[in-house]
């Protein structure tokens, strides 16, 4: 899944709230890893979930995965 902000902040947010998701995901042993997108929007590909004004694309994109930890 991809999800975009228009906000730095938010962004930062997302990024810095990681470590503290994961924790609350390991008894359930699963964990939450992002990738920043630096080339998000390039060739007009817009495939993300945008929880910022829809009338922008956005500029903070990120991939986040959930993974299964044995």
């Amino acid at each position: 899944m991809k999800i975009v902000f228009n906000d730095s902040y938010k962004s930062n947010a997302l990024e810095n709230s990681v470590e503290v998701i994961n924790k609350l995901l390991k008894p359930h042993h699963l964990k939450v890893d992002i990738t920043f997108i630096d080339d998000y929007g390039d060739d007009n590909v817009y495939d993300a979930i945008s929880f910022e004004d829809s009338n922008d694309d956005g500029e903070f994109a990120w991939e986040i995965k959930v993974e299964k930890v044995e």
